[in-house]
């Protein structure tokens, strides 16, 4: 159905000036369009179907011809006459059933194409229409990792039997460093339009993380303001305090303040003093003790769950510990919690707790947990328990 619009100017020789516009659309008097799956798989069997429609106020009698080519188990026709009352639609359907996908790593879909004509003496509409055909293919991801020192590292593959050769790889990625494909990220960061302090804050934070990593990036990676941004990201803090001490998204209003973004507030002023930039004090002192509160009261929205709560006060603790504000007592207080807390939150709570003297058994019991949320191998599980056990070690 085609639209037009028409749109008229008038003007005078000398000042003036009118304007005029209007739409209107044109209807055919047969219309044809499809109605069928989106995509199929090989080897489905579903009804192609075209609806049709006499768009006249007299009945008609209109022949529908159907033609499927392409990926369907053979060149397909049907060929039907409909009455059709004014204005009435009715819907003709071609059975079809999809064939396999050529098995070519440069054909990674097939198709089967449809022409459909509805005509009769008086006028008639056709379509050209597409269904892509997809293999029948469940990947699976399977991969191993490890640090070496040594010159020669070998590692044993067995390919299963009957492999399809069409879809799939195997790859290798070896890297002197931890450390790589992180420019993505930084990129993402600098670009990020938007200004509340949550996002001006993890900006900062990224710029400060690519001065201490730039020597890892692309040399043609840059991020020009990166040097100066965190400190005037931190000049800009007390914009988004409220007089509680806790942080604001934008106005800086009690009502508003989020136990959340208080805590990565704090934790990010950890990151960022770790990196040499100087916190302003009169935005942190009011910020731990709006914290301090936080862990002795209930003083969380309503809306927030037991889950959601017990995870915000794990943050506050993971970014008070480093200033020695964080006791064995603290820990033991909010333990029973623990189970509560996402795993975002636990990760958190066994931060503060590898950092407080004579908290080794509740590190290992929230070690423990975070291990039984695990899905990885059991090599990648020993070595997160060995990692542990050295921190451990090391500390003492």
């Amino acid at each position: 159905m085609p639209g037009w619009r028409i749109l008229a100017i008038a003007v005078t020789p000398s000042d003036r000036m009118g304007l005029g516009d209007a739409n209107f659309k044109v209807n055919r008097p047969t219309e044809i369009r499809p109605v069928m799956p989106n995509q199929v798989t090989e080897g489905d069997t579903f009804q192609a179907g075209f609806s049709v429609m006499n768009r006249t106020d007299k009945a008609r009698d209109i022949t529908v011809t159907i033609q499927a080519s392409g990926n369907v188990k053979a060149p397909e026709e049907l060929s039907k006459t409909v009455h059709l009352d004014p204005y009435k639609r009715q819907l003709v359907f071609l059975p079809v059933s999809s064939t396999t996908v050529a098995q070519s790593r440069e054909s990674s879909s097939g198709s089967i194409d449809f022409i459909a004509r509805a005509s009769d003496a008086m006028d008639g509409d056709a379509i050209e229409h597409s269904v892509p055909v997809y293999k029948r293919r469940a990947l699976e991801t399977a991969a191993n990792y490890g640090t070496t020192t040594q010159e020669i590292v070998t590692e044993s593959l067995k390919f299963p039997e009957k492999i399809f050769p069409d879809v799939g790889n195997l790859s290798v990625t070896l890297s002197p460093t931890v450390i790589g494909n992180v420019d993505g990220a930084f990129g993402y960061m600098r670009d990020y339009p938007y200004t509340c302090w949550e996002q001006k804050l993890s900006k900062g934070v990224m710029a400060s993380h690519y001065m201490n990593l730039k020597e890892y990036l692309p040399d043609e990676f840059n991020w020009a303001e990166s040097e100066k941004l965190p400190g005037e990201i931190l000049q800009e803090a007390a914009n988004f305090q409220a007089p509680n001490g806790g942080m604001a998204y934008f106005k800086p209003q009690d009502q508003y303040v989020s136990p959340y973004l208080s805590a990565y507030t704090a934790l990010a002023f950890n990151w960022l003093r770790a990196s040499n930039y100087g916190i302003p004090d009169a935005v942190e002192k009011p910020l731990h003790a709006y914290l301090e509160n936080l862990l002795r009261k209930d003083a969380v929205p309503s809306y927030y769950s037991g889950g959601m709560s017990s995870t915000v006060r794990a943050v506050a603790l993971a970014a008070l510990v480093e200033h020695g504000k964080v006791s064995l007592a603290d820990l033991e207080r909010y333990f029973p919690h623990v189970q509560q807390m996402s795993l975002f939150g636990k990760s958190h709570y066994l931060q503060a707790a590898l950092k407080v003297e004579g908290a080794d058994e509740i590190a290992k019991e929230v070690t423990t947990m975070i291990l039984a949320q695990s899905s990885q191998s059991n090599a990648v599980a020993r070595q997160l328990w060995r990692s542990f056990c050295h921190d451990t070690i090391w500390r003492e």
